[in-house]
């Protein structure tokens, strides 16, 4: 089910569909609601209709039943920043930066935080090691 389900929604993503594959999303949750996976995606589909607070409470369920789940952990401090819930998204883009050292788009997201938040000296760090990984093509 799971296979179909994922070419399903493939599909319907590629095609524009998002529609039937917000449906598919919900239908594999329904059936199975530990699936990090499916919560990521549903929750960059309700980001991308900005719809930030529902498109977070996914997001961070993907990260709490994948702790290592990168794309997740930095999508939900996306969600958080969106909301403008600034100290919330500095602890998702930290994390981000933890799990991918080497990330250079963990570090700048973490460092623009840190600026909006107030904390000059973190942020110049973050920026600084997110320029360093960037030129060494990382």
């Amino acid at each position: 089910m799971l296979a179909r389900t994922s070419t399903s929604v493939r599909y319907n993503l590629q095609t524009g569909k998002e529609s039937p594959a917000k449906s598919e999303f919900e239908k594999a949750l329904h059936l199975d609601p530990w699936l990090a996976e499916a919560h990521n995606n549903l929750g960059m589909m309700l980001a991308k209709n900005e719809q930030f607070e529902d498109a977070a409470r996914h997001f961070r369920l993907a990260a709490d039943l994948e702790p290592q789940y990168l794309e997740a952990v930095f999508n939900l401090g996306l969600a958080l920043r969106n909301l403008n819930r600034i100290n919330d998204a500095v602890k998702a883009f930290r994390r981000a930066a933890e799990l991918a050292p080497d990330n250079p788009q963990a570090h700048y997201a973490l460092g623009m935080s840190l600026r909006d938040k107030g904390d000059a000296a973190g942020a110049r760090i973050a920026l600084d090691r997110a320029a360093a990984l960037s030129r060494q093509g990382k």
